[in-house]
């Protein structure tokens, strides 16, 4: 039998569920900026969508009033990018629009320095015997073999 693509399945698994509308609704929000452009998406920021509806909060009411004529054409790139209909209405909201708090940076942790002891790694080598592509077998040891050092990680920090 030949495997199945991730995406395939994924997405089989979505419309099943019922959240396929609702994951396409999400990405709006994140294609906003883009799908807007600069000049626009500085003065606004997109935030909900439910039902087809998005909530976008702009910074004045003169924004509110040249965005409510800009509001169909948006909505037709919204829906070209992630699929026809989803976006059915757009809501503009007056509100304050605070700038993102800067990331700062994670620290790294240096999991070469971090040793297993040996159930953990018969764990590993054990969840593994099932699998026979080498090539999927090591990116899941390598993926498993992490998670094991940061659960050591966790475990000295809470002892």
């Amino acid at each position: 039998m030949r495997p199945k693509r991730i995406k395939g399945i994924l997405n089989a698994t979505l419309r099943r569920l019922g959240l396929e509308k609702r994951i396409r609704e999400y990405a709006v929000l994140s294609l906003w900026d883009e799908v807007v452009g600069e000049g626009i998406a500085s003065h606004t920021k997109p935030l909900k969508v439910y039902d087809g509806r998005l909530t976008v909060l702009v910074e004045s009411p003169s924004w509110t009033q040249e965005l409510t004529f800009l509001k169909n054409g948006i909505m037709e790139r919204l829906n070209k990018s992630i699929g026809k209909g989803v976006i059915k209405d757009i809501y503009f909201k007056v509100g304050e629009i605070r700038p993102l708090p800067e990331e700062k940076p994670t620290p790294l942790v240096d999991l070469e320095g971090i040793e297993l002891d040996r159930e953990k790694e018969r764990r590993i080598e054990e969840s593994l015997k099932r699998i026979e592509d080498p090539e999927i077998k090591k990116i899941l040891r390598d993926f498993l073999t992490k998670e094991a050092k940061y659960e050591t990680i966790r475990d000295k920090q809470e002892a």
